[in-house]
């Protein structure tokens, strides 16, 4: 397993540098940081700082959908089987990238998505999962607010959110790349199947 966790910047390095920071180096991991044309070119400062992380700068802002689908296609390009895509204001627990792998091997073919819980509030909620709300598209989450525990196991919920998304390249290319028209937020909704009353993330 190679695991490709994908980083996107736009204007503000620091916080891609803390969410890369959070991603442990290890043999098994390619750290990708996708920059979305910035009004600085943040390839020098990143590799003074994480000499390992590969960056990948746009030559224009084509949105937060096809800069992920980019740093899908350097992460297959460099022999990733599986991809987590990470906002840049988000760490990752040390512990996630085998809980996600686990949980994978566990429910292979599913798109994974971990409890995300406020930085200065570690015990509270931001989200547990996610549906989305017909016709107007309305997105909410699950256990907003809500005292959350990270360690229990994986479950099926409606839908998740593209603030940390992982799967393998294989259901990437059964569900096709992200559709780039979504060029900042509901990205995540592409890949989710809108009826009366619940979504399914497939």
């Amino acid at each position: 397993m190679l695991i490709a966790v994908v980083v996107v910047n736009w204007n503000d390095t620091a916080a891609s540098l803390r969410a890369l920071e959070s991603i442990k180096v290890r043999p098994d991991v390619l750290r990708v940081l996708v920059d979305n044309h910035s009004d600085d070119d943040p390839t020098a400062e990143v590799g003074t700082a994480l000499a390992d992380v590969v960056v990948e700068r746009l030559s224009t802002n084509a949105g937060y959908a096809a800069a992920c689908n980019e740093g899908v296609r350097v992460g297959v390009a460099r022999g990733a089987t599986h991809v987590l895509l990470m906002n840049n204001d988000a760490e990752l627990d040390a512990d996630a990238l085998d809980a996600f792998a686990a949980a994978d091997a566990e429910h292979p073919g599913s798109i994974l998505a971990p409890v995300i819980v406020f930085a200065e509030d570690p015990g509270a909620g931001w989200s547990a999962g996610a549906y989305l709300e017909p016709p107007c598209v309305r997105n909410h989450h699950l256990g907003l607010g809500e005292q959350l525990d990270r360690q229990g196991g994986a479950r099926r919920e409606e839908g998740a959110t593209g603030c940390a998304l992982w799967f393998s390249i294989e259901t990437f290319r059964r569900v096709g790349p992200l559709d780039e028209a979504f060029f900042l937020y509901l990205e995540d909704g592409d890949w989710v199947e809108i009826t009366p009353g619940k979504a399914i993330i497939h």
